[in-house]
């Protein structure tokens, strides 16, 4: 993998790791609030 394909790899990991965090602290909030929230965290890593 080029650089930029490890650095993808390396955000995704990040996120999935955040996602099953915020899962299990936030379990009885709403789930639009998760995936919004997730989708903002994704878009600079999309963009830099």
């Amino acid at each position: 993998m080029d650089q930029l394909g490890q650095s993808i790899h390396r955000a995704a990991q990040t996120i999935n790791q955040l996602k099953q965090s915020i899962q299990r602290t936030a379990q009885k909030k709403d789930q639009k609030w998760l995936i919004s929230g997730i989708l903002i965290n994704k878009k600079p890593l999309v963009n830099g």
